[in-house]
């Protein structure tokens, strides 16, 4: 259910940041014709970063190269405006070419410089990258520190768009912690607010995550209609991607209500749309969807096709998180199949997978904190030089200076206090994720040894059958011998007849079978005899044997036969044992053993 939704913000923040940026796309060679011509040195640094967005999506040397150059002559002439544009931009190119560290440091000087212009909406927008950056990241913390920066910064400038942007990634933030309540209230102002303003990609994004609030609700007809209004935008807006995450969890309702045949075909229509855009990430959540549709159709053999096509995509695309919900997938699907050994090993790598994504989690979050604190100490430098030369014209260097160290002492133990503690924090989570892991893995083994125990218990019951039909079956021909004898009046006949006679008692006395049987019993039920012991220490060797035999349902004709012994010495066998385990008239033996 949070995979469908996790791609769908994934796909939205990819998309709505070049949306953003989509007016700086302009005629390269037009651009570049223009900056020769002009002289003025603002005029040049607001041509410089128009060409460096312009090749953002095509050259990322040639863009990082402009927006530097924008950066530098800005500098050079103290233009506020340039120098909070040109950061502005190049954390716009890092942040498009994946590389999110420097794109964090160019955003905060950026917001710095904007402050002290007091451009309310311009600190909104970055609040707003800013944030995204961070939940590329996985830092939901920060991302939704900054999200409600941008939010407040948007009140104050009455900037719709941005804040109905910042209400839509607060309320997935609080999905992602299951605050469904939560996330539900900020979708709906979202939608509300892009409704108002028109904005129908930002309306098809909000009418899926409200639709992905009232699944989980068990509202499936609001669920259906709101998954159903994306669709028709994201068909007029051309997009694909979306569109199979529509149709994908629009599936999941009808299999919801129980309309397996309509599941099963938009689950189809959600894998060719994403085969025919070649969306690995989509291809694998498609596969995977439609394994835990056969799984919950109890068709596990189809169910193990599609998880196996989806777990070797996702393992040769190197996409842990997909790789580690097929191998989830997979364990379920063994155990569907009764191979719980394969299950067990599945399900064990699930958890491995997730051990290694929660580290590299922990190695961003800690990347992201160091890059944080370079950009807080470039923008302490910054400062430093700034009021050295104020200090410079007032004489007054020495206490400047002093005042700037103390500052950033306080800041760095500050920040090494941070680090201490979210370290801490990180290691208490772990160790209890762990806990949590370990039992589900013993929950799973003593399943598995439940299962062989019953397989145990019926072998000893068939083996324990098998022995009363051969003793009854040589008690008939020992019958049958005696009515031979006692009627044949030939000389010879009576002594062959006695050999055989003699010849059927000895088997019927040999043992070897019933040592086996005993031997047997005495493996399987080694536990239920340490318990009987520990209750009840008076029984004899024989009680526990008894109490053994009856604990396989066996009736006190098979124990006679199986024991070469008389049904009243079993049933008398059977009183005293009632008698030393002190049971009531109308408890019943059998269950007693059973439960024990």
């Amino acid at each position: 259910m949070q995979r469908s939704f996790r791609l769908t913000l994934w796909l939205l923040f990819l998309w709505m940041f070049i949306q953003q940026q989509s007016h700086a796309q302009e005629d390269l060679g037009l651009l570049v014709g223009k900056l020769e011509k002009i002289t003025e040195d603002t005029g040049r640094v607001f041509l410089l970063n128009r060409i460096a967005m312009a090749f953002a999506d095509t050259n990322y040397d040639r863009s990082l190269h402009y927006a530097r150059e924008a950066l530098n002559l800005a500098n050079k002439i103290n233009y506020k405006p340039g120098i909070a544009d040109a950061n502005k931009v190049l954390a716009d190119v890092f942040l498009k070419a994946g590389n999110i560290q420097p794109a964090v440091n160019y955003y905060l000087i950026s917001i710095k410089v904007f402050s002290e212009l007091d451009s309310l909406s311009m600190i909104a927008s970055i609040y707003n990258q800013l944030a995204k950056s961070y939940e590329m990241q996985g830092n939901d913390r920060q991302a939704l520190e900054n999200y409600n920066k941008a939010l407040k910064f948007a009140d104050q400038s009455e900037n719709r768009y941005e804040k109905a942007f910042a209400l839509n990634y607060i309320g997935g933030v609080h999905y992602r912690e299951e605050n469904y309540k939560q996330a539900f209230d900020y979708f709906l102002q979202s939608l509300m607010i892009r409704e108002e303003i028109r904005d129908s990609s930002g309306m098809a994004a909000s009418y899926n995550n409200v639709g992905e609030i009232y699944f989980l609700r068990d509202e499936y007809d609001k669920a259906l209609e709101h998954y159903t209004k994306s669709v028709v935008l994201n068909k007029k807006l051309d997009k694909p991607q979306w569109l199979a995450i529509n149709y994908e969890n629009i599936g999941r309702v009808f299999q919801a209500i129980n309309q397996p045949g309509k599941a099963l075909e938009y689950y189809k229509t959600s894998l060719k749309i994403n085969r025919e855009i070649n969306n690995i990430t989509g291809i694998v959540t498609s596969l995977s969807s439609l394994g835990s549709y056969y799984n919950k159709a109890a068709n596990h053999l189809t169910a193990l096709r599609f998880y196996d096509s989806a777990f070797s995509m996702a393992d040769r695309h190197k996409l842990a998180a997909q790789k580690s919900n097929a191998a989830l997938g997979l364990s379920e699907t063994y155990a569907g199949l009764g191979q719980f050994r394969n299950a067990l090993d599945y399900y064990k790598l699930h958890a491995t997978i997730n051990d290694s994504i929660f580290n590299i989690q922990k190695v961003k979050q800690i990347a992201e904190l160091e890059a944080r604190y370079e950009a807080e100490r470039s923008e302490q430098q910054l400062l430093l030089k700034e009021k050295e030369n104020k200090l410079l014209e007032r004489n007054v260097k020495i206490i400047g200076l002093r005042y700037i160290m103390i500052l950033g002492g306080l800041l760095l133990l500050i920040i090494i206090a941070i680090l201490m503690y979210g370290r801490q924090r990180i290691k208490i989570k772990r160790d209890r994720e762990m806990m949590v892991k370990d039992r589900e893995i013993h929950k799973t083994q003593r399943k598995l040894m439940e299962s062989e125990l019953r397989i145990k218990n019926n072998d000893l019951m068939n083996f324990a059958l098998h022995i009363v039909q051969k003793n009854d079956f040589l008690q008939s021909v020992k019958k049958d011998l005696k009515e031979l004898k006692a009627n044949c009046k030939a000389d010879e006949q009576p002594q062959k007849i006695s050999e055989l006679f003699l010849k059927v008692n000895q088997n019927l006395r040999m043992s070897h079978e019933l040592e086996e049987f005993q031997k047997n019993v005495d493996q399987v039920n080694r536990e239920f005899f340490r318990k009987l012991q520990n209750r009840f220490s008076d029984l004899t060797d024989n009680e526990k044997r008894l109490s053994a035999l009856l604990r396989l349902n066996l009736s006190s004709k098979e124990i006679a036969t199986l024991n070469n012994i008389s049904i009243k010495a079993v049933e008398m066998g059977r009183y005293r044992l009632r008698k030393k385990l002190r049971l009531d008239t109308n408890e019943i033996l059998t269950d007693f053993l059973q439960n024990l």
